[in-house]
């Protein structure tokens, strides 16, 4: 199972990012920030889309 995993955030957008329940590593050199796939995922992706616009999904093969 892919991990889903949020691109586009701002520096500013951090903190809240993590408050809200994403979860972040440094892969690459680039911080990376990833939505849980448990139980409490649905619901933070629907505070970040209460929060942000929804631009787009992309499935990684």
């Amino acid at each position: 199972m892919a991990i889903p995993e949020l691109t586009g955030f701002t520096d500013g957008m951090r903190d809240w990012l993590r408050s809200v329940g994403l979860f972040s590593e440094m892969i690459n050199w680039k911080l990376r920030f990833f939505v849980p796939v448990t139980d409490e995922g649905a619901g933070i992706l629907l505070k970040l889309m209460q929060r942000h616009r929804l631009v787009d999904i992309a499935r990684r093969s």
